[in-house]
């Protein structure tokens, strides 16, 4: 465990703090959360509502609305709880939130909201994209030619690296858990959720109260 630990803590270190990265990694981090939001944990709740939707009248396939339902419905009022101080948004009725209240137009309800939250999503991404590209403008003209910005990136950008802690090649980018669904995409720029330390392999900081490092 102690070899364990100190690899996390050498690899990230080298990865987000090296002379290079450290210009764009404040960005990268809310470019990829913002993608996961909108690419992964949007859909991931609308096909567990759709399932929900499907199967709701179906003693047949109770089983599966009992397993789906939760992770559905809790998770999207933790996402509009959560996210509605993000964006400038009349605040999603949470009534129909509930199996017994739960109706085909109450999913179409949600789902269109889901919608609407994930395009935002892509603005803010779009927006930290233009700001890291704005740092990436400041380096190359920061000689005239570029070339602070190119030899920063041949000396200290280290591709195999960033394929490890980003897991690149985890084709699992969602986890479903009993009324959870946890993330598994690009763990270096994951926030961690937890105050008490706790946080993913690879994370890009562990919190403990207010304190992150």
């Amino acid at each position: 465990m102690p070899a364990r630990w100190a690899f996390e803590a050498l690899a990230v270190e080298q990865f987000k703090s090296n002379r290079y990265e450290r210009h764009f990694f404040s960005y990268d981090i809310e470019i990829s959360q913002n993608n996961w939001y909108a690419s992964f944990l949007t859909e991931a709740l609308k096909r567990d509502l759709w399932l929900c939707r499907q199967f709701m009248d179906s003693s047949e396939h109770s089983e599966i609305i009992a397993e789906k339902f939760h992770p559905a419905c809790y998770p999207y009022r933790h996402a509009l709880e959560g996210w509605q101080g993000l964006i400038n948004r009349r605040k999603h009725s949470m009534g129909s939130l509930n199996r017994e209240m739960f109706t085909a137009d109450a999913a179409e309800r949600m789902e269109r909201y889901l919608d609407s939250l994930a395009g935002q999503f892509r603005i803010f991404r779009k927006e930290n994209i233009a700001l890291k590209d704005s740092v990436t403008g400041a380096l190359v003209s920061a000689d005239g030619e570029g070339g602070i910005h190119l030899t920063l990136k041949e000396d200290y950008a280290n591709n195999k690296l960033r394929e490890i802690v980003t897991d690149e090649y985890n084709t699992q980018k969602t986890i479903e858990t009993p009324g959870k669904i946890i993330q598994r995409y690009e763990p270096v720029y994951m926030k961690p959720v937890s105050r008490t330390g706790r946080a993913q392999f690879y994370a890009p900081y562990k919190q403990t109260g207010a304190i992150k490092d």
